[in-house]
């Protein structure tokens, strides 16, 4: 079943420095009678940088189907540093987008969710704003493919450029070995010549 969602979220303020794991308050997406969506978040202290700044990642994303039925997707690519919005066009279990949602059951992998436009923030939230974003990065959107494929294509066009080029500087240099045909300039020479051809038959 294919799950497509379009919402923003914000999480209260929340600051512990003496912990390096903080659980988000989990927010409910209301999907219909027979639905809802879960969404667990931790803040993580792992600084990339020097900087040591902290972070904060989602952690996973529950599908409660008819009360009962569960279908958890690990969301932990979610993640962006703890004084800014996350923000994604498409935060997906589908491949096409990236799939930032993977699935941690059997009963998950026969369900596709997408955020659409998705924006996330979990701390220092105010005035119901959102601070600057750090946007998703994916490794092979529509502008890098198109930018690939067209690189490709150049580099074809090149190595097809070089081969002709050096093609031809061999038929250059195949003419230059070629031997040189004479050509008599005057009637006494074009005589002398068919002499000297009739006294070598002669000869042989």
């Amino acid at each position: 079943m294919d799950l497509m969602l379009k919402n923003r979220i914000r999480q209260p303020t929340i600051t512990d420095e003496k912990s390096s794991k903080i659980p988000l308050r989990a927010k409910q997406l209301y999907l219909g009678k027979w639905m809802a969506c879960w969404m667990i978040g931790w803040m993580h202290a792992f600084p990339p940088t020097s900087s040591g700044q902290w972070w904060f990642s989602v952690d996973s994303v529950l599908l409660i189907y008819n009360s009962s039925e569960e279908a958890l997707f690990n969301a932990s690519d979610v993640y962006a540093p703890a004084s800014s919005s996350y923000r994604c066009p498409h935060v997906s279990s589908l491949q096409r987008y990236s799939g930032l949602l993977l699935p941690s059951t059997d009963y998950a992998r026969r369900w596709s969710i997408t955020f659409i436009d998705f924006q996330i923030q979990a701390f220092n939230v105010s005035s119901g704003r959102f601070s600057p974003a750090s946007d998703c990065t994916t490794i092979l959107t529509p502008a890098i493919l198109m930018g690939l494929i067209s690189s490709l294509i150049l580099l074809l066009v090149l190595a097809y450029a070089l081969h002709m080029v050096i093609h031809l500087k061999h038929i250059e240099h195949d003419d230059n070995h070629k031997a040189d045909m004479y050509f008599p300039q005057s009637t006494e020479q074009l005589e002398h010549c068919c002499d000297e051809n009739t006294t070598e038959k002669n000869a042989i």
